[in-house]
Formats: C-alpha cells, sequence, structure tokens
C-alpha cells in the first residue's frame, strides 16, 4: 500500500529516503501520473511569473519610450514623423562588415594604399528636428559609451550601443554569425539602403528629391538584380510583378512582393500615417498585452508543456538505465527497469522546479543541474538498498 501520496511526493521528493523506498516498493506503473501533476505544478508557476510579468508591464512608459525613440518623434504628426526618417536613412553611411568588425570604407578604399588612407573619424547622423546627435558611427575609438552624449545609438567597429531606461543595452557584433555569406548580406543590405534617394510624404503623396522623370532601380551588388524600384511617374506599376524587385514605391501606393509566390500586396501610404502615432501605438501595446495575459497561459504554456512531456519521457529512459546502472553496483536486488523508470521520474522533479524557477541563475548552470540529477538518481537508488526483495506483495 502506497504510504505517500503524489502530492506529498512533490515536496519529500527533495531529501526523503522513505519516498524512495516507497515509490520502488508500492507504486505501480512508471509514473505517468506523477509526471502528469509535476507538469501541471510547472504550468500553475509559469503562470503565476507570466502574470507577474505583465502586471510590471508599463505600456505607458514603453509606448513614451517608442515615440521618442529614433524613429518616432513626440509631438509630430504621421506623416512628419515618416519625412524624419527618410532623411535620418539619407543621412547613412556605407558600411561594411568583415570578420566581425565594421568599417566606414567603401569596396575602393582597399584599393588605396595603406600609407595613403586616411585615419577613421566619428561620424554623426543629425537628428532633422532638433538638429541633435541622434547616431554615433565611430570605429576609431573614440567614443566608448554614450555617457554625457544625446545621441540615442553609438555604433562601433565590435557592438551596438543604445540608451535605456535603465541605462545602456548592448550588442556585441560578435555574437553574428561569422560565417561570409551572411556578413555579405550585411553589406548588400546597408549598400542598398544609402542608395535609396531622399523622399519625402506630403498629403500620402510621395516625392523624390529632386524629382525624376525615369523610375530608380537599385541593385542588389550581390545578385546584381533589382530590388527596389522607385517610380513617382507610376510607370512601372504593371511591371513590377514580373521583375525581380520586391518592393516599389509609387506615387500613392507601394507594392510589396512575396519572393516565393510574387503575390503582389498594394497598401496606400496612409496606412503608414496611421502606424506612427503616440495613441496608435499605445493601442497596439495594450491589445497585445490583453491577448497575451490569456494566450500565454490557456495555449502557449500548455503546449510547450506537452513538448517538454514527450522530451522527458526520452530523457527518463535514459535515467532509468542509468539507475539500473547504479542497482547493479550497489547490489539492489530486484530492482526492474519498470521501477526504475519509476524512481527516475521523481528524482527528476528538483531539477525540473529549480529550472522553472532559477531558468539562468549559475555560470555552466545545465552541467550543474545535470550533476544535481544523477545525485538524486543515486541517491534514489541508494536508499533501496536491502528494502526491495523479488516478492513484494501488493507490487505489479
Amino acid at each position: 500500500m502506497k504510504r505517500y501520496t503524489l502530492i506529498q511526493a512533490l515536496a519529500l521528493s527533495f531529501y526523503s529516503r522513505n519516498l524512495y523506498v516507497d515509490v520502488a516498493r508500492n507504486w505501480s506503473g512508471i509514473g505517468i501520473r506523477y509526471l502528469l501533476l509535476l507538469l501541471t505544478l510547472a504550468w500553475a508557476i509559469l503562470t503565476f511569473m507570466w502574470s507577474i510579468y505583465l502586471s510590471k508591464f508599463n505600456i505607458d512608459d514603453l509606448s513614451n519610450s517608442l515615440t521618442n525613440s529614433i524613429f518616432v518623434y513626440d509631438n509630430l504628426s504621421a506623416e512628419d514623423n515618416i519625412n524624419r526618417d527618410f532623411n535620418i536613412l539619407k543621412q547613412m553611411p556605407l558600411l561594411r562588415f568583415r570578420r566581425n568588425l565594421l568599417t566606414m570604407e567603401s569596396p575602393e578604399f582597399d584599393k588605396v594604399p595603406k600609407a595613403v588612407k586616411p585615419k577613421p573619424k566619428p561620424y554623426l547622423i543629425k537628428d532633422p528636428v532638433s538638429n541633435n546627435d541622434l547616431i554615433i558611427i565611430d570605429t576609431s575609438g573614440t567614443y566608448k559609451n554614450l555617457k554625457g552624449q544625446k545621441a540615442k545609438v553609438l555604433i562601433t567597429e565590435k557592438q551596438i550601443v543604445t540608451k535605456s531606461p535603465e541605462g545602456e543595452d548592448i550588442f556585441y557584433l560578435s555574437t553574428l554569425d561569422d560565417e561570409t555569406d551572411t556578413q555579405e548580406n550585411w553589406n548588400n543590405i546597408n549598400k542598398v539602403l544609402t542608395e535609396i534617394p531622399l523622399l519625402k510624404l506630403k498629403d500620402g503623396i510621395l516625392a523624390v528629391g529632386p524629382e525624376i522623370s525615369q523610375p530608380i532601380k537599385i541593385d542588389n551588388p550581390g545578385t546584381k538584380k533589382t530590388v527596389i524600384i522607385i517610380d513617382t511617374t507610376d510607370k512601372s506599376t504593371k511591371l513590377f510583378s514580373n521583375n525581380s524587385a520586391l518592393l516599389l514605391l509609387g506615387k500613392d501606393s507601394f507594392f510589396i512582393k512575396n519572393p516565393r509566390t510574387d503575390e503582389v500586396f498594394n497598401y496606400h501610404y496612409t496606412i503608414l500615417t496611421k502606424a506612427f502615432t503616440n495613441q496608435t501605438i499605445h493601442n497596439f501595446l495594450s491589445r497585445t498585452v490583453k491577448f497575451f495575459s490569456w494566450f500565454g497561459p490557456l495555449i502557449v504554456i500548455p503546449i510547450l508543456l506537452s513538448l517538454v512531456l514527450l522530451f522527458l519521457l526520452f530523457i527518463i529512459i535514459g535515467y532509468a538505465g542509468a539507475a539500473s546502472i547504479f542497482s547493479n553496483i550497489l547490489h539492489v536486488e530486484g530492482l526492474s527497469f519498470k521501477d526504475c523508470f519509476r524512481l527516475s521520474t521523481v528524482a527528476l522533479t528538483p531539477l525540473i522546479i529549480l529550472e522553472i524557477l532559477l531558468p539562468e541563475f549559475l555560470p555552466h548552470q545545465d552541467t550543474i543541474y545535470f550533476l544535481i540529477s544523477i545525485g538524486y538518481l543515486f541517491f534514489a537508488v541508494q536508499s533501496n538498498i536491502a528494502s526491495i526483495t523479488n516478492n513484494r506483495p501488493g507490487h505489479t
């Protein structure tokens, strides 16, 4: 007869030898019901942690932060904000990314003798509204951080630093994929962006400064194929679907092509003017938080835990094999593979709970937690020395 219930086992699994004796001697099956109870507890803990996170999520602060970010300037109309972004884009220099280092050298720069090459110096991108420094691009090492600077972004040869409410966030370029193809893609994207002329939107109509009489085609330097067409004369609209271009900026609309299906989507510029407002951003964040407040606990977390259950079953098979080895080493007689599977399920309880409550707590945590789980498994088997016989009444 079972001495401990499934609920009691959740706590006793951390320290009780008697529990592991009871699990091996009196429990039946392979412990699926206990594993489901453990995952239900995990769901309850994760849901509680999720609700605490969302309760601390300040929509007003984030909305104001986004509104006053690089891309959106407070107290400007949506259309003026878009034109501000066009101006910032036009100021971007040509950057090259190679061997995890960023430079402002053009491809022709490599042909210049090293002795003649000028030393790099900081490049400042101005906010067209306030005329303050907005982005600092410095590959010379002059700027180390943004302290004392009005700029919101610092790009160096090794990292990108951005201002945040907590201070500064740093993204290290070394974390990017160092494969040549990936770095070349970054270079190609930057080259395409720097070739976009100064654009201006007024009353939903796009203008190019200076005015153009022929479409502007911007090619991908890697494939030599056109990727962007700018045509305020609308001469290229009909040809867009049969062209390699993925984006067409027309007079009052822009067109986006799905590269897989060649399906073309047409949008008026007014859709952009509705997106670049403080109220729109605030409403979007409010709906997003409200959606995830129920979507997370009811759909996301259960799906993840279902996948975890399948993964755990395979893991427990391995642990049951290790438990069988421990039983042979410790001369624990009568411990079947089913018993070992059941012991492994309960012995993994401390590890699963620690993983949920302290997902990133220690350096080399995966190794430490693995050793802890092996320790508990050994403890579970050792608890049954001289406690199991080949004939156990009531055992199935």
